[in-house]
């Protein structure tokens, strides 16, 4: 088999894997798509935030429910914040104080979980 021919076959195999699959809140999580005014944040199954963008006014307590069978977390992504593990029937409650975008992930599931929370 020539490299070329390798090569497509390879090429075709592997965006095969990818067809039909989309993962809600993952990598096509939107979090630049509109904010939905709420406080409180699902981690149902299949490994995702929902929604994946809120909005909220500062001084506002957000609250992240764990409804999954497996363990997540929230690390706002500004510079090596703390790591809040949340694990099944467990919740996690942050304020906001400063207004701002504060985009976050799963450190346990990053390629598929990522939300922010838009504060006014």
């Amino acid at each position: 088999m020539s490299v070329r021919v390798a090569l497509a076959v390879l090429l075709l195999c592997a965006a095969g894997c990818g067809a039909g699959h989309r993962d809600d809140g993952a990598d096509g999580a939107d979090v630049d798509a509109e904010p939905v005014a709420t406080d409180v944040v699902e981690m149902p199954r299949h490994y995702r935030f929902e929604p994946v963008a809120i909005r909220v006014t500062a001084g506002t307590t957000v609250t992240w429910r764990n409804t999954d069978d497996f363990t997540h977390s929230v690390r706002l992504d500004l510079g090596g914040a703390q790591v809040h593990v949340v694990r099944p029937g467990d919740s996690l409650r942050l304020t906001f104080d400063e207004p701002g975008r504060y985009p976050y992930t799963c450190t346990l599931h990053p390629h598929n979980m990522r939300g922010v929370v838009v504060v006014e």
